[in-house]
């Protein structure tokens, strides 16, 4: 359970870090140009929350499977509520 836990917060956090923060502006603001896939890719909470569950699912259980994609598809979901609360608290 505590792993599941990690897993949750590792998503939401990474997720938020790669597209909120000010943190990677820089980034964001250099390869979006270039790059119409990114824009895509941090425009939407739950495309970069699959790929945040992906990097999640390798740090907390330091392996590759089967599960990675399950886990990654739940990050989908999770990083989609997260994101949608949280733009509610903030409108």
């Amino acid at each position: 359970m505590n792993e599941l836990m990690l897993f949750i917060m590792i998503c939401c956090s990474l997720t938020f870090l790669l597209k909120e923060s000010d943190l990677f502006s820089f980034i964001r603001s250099w390869i979006i140009p270039k790059h119409p896939f990114f824009y895509k890719l941090f425009s939407c909470s739950f495309c970069l929350g699959f790929y945040t569950g992906i990097i999640s699912f390798i740090l907390v259980y330091k392996t590759v499977n089967l599960n990675t994609l399950v886990y990654a598809l739940a990050s989908c979901i999770i990083n989609l509520l997260f994101f949608s609360v949280l733009n509610k608290i903030n409108s």
